[in-house]
């Protein structure tokens, strides 16, 4: 663990404390219906690319070429502008006397 990761509690002054975690954090509410068209839509998309590419090779190829670089592009400005805003503070719970506070 690195130095910085390690947040002080602000009432006993212990370095034993750990990152909160919320109970709802992990539920899902993606339907089996959900799951199963998109995997259909999935297919589907699959196959129409397929007997596109080999009717329209190359309007495919700088079709997927364009798509492509302007998603990496979309993407770089979102990581740069994530990189600028300042960092949301996390609750941690510390060990020894049981209390959570925000850093």
């Amino acid at each position: 663990m690195n130095n910085k990761e390690i947040k002080l509690c602000p009432y006993c002054q212990s370095d034993n404390t750990l990152p909160f975690e919320e109970e709802d954090s992990g539920k899902g509410s993606d339907s089996l219906s959900f799951i199963i068209l998109a995997a259909v839509l999935l297919i589907g998309a699959y196959f129409f690319f397929v007997i596109s590419s080999y009717l329209f090779f190359p309007f495919v190829v700088f079709g997927l070429i364009i798509i492509s670089s302007k998603i990496v592009n979309k993407r770089d400005r979102a990581r740069k502008k994530a990189d600028l805003q300042p960092k949301e503070k996390k609750y941690y719970l510390c060990l020894d006397c049981s209390s959570n506070f925000k850093a």
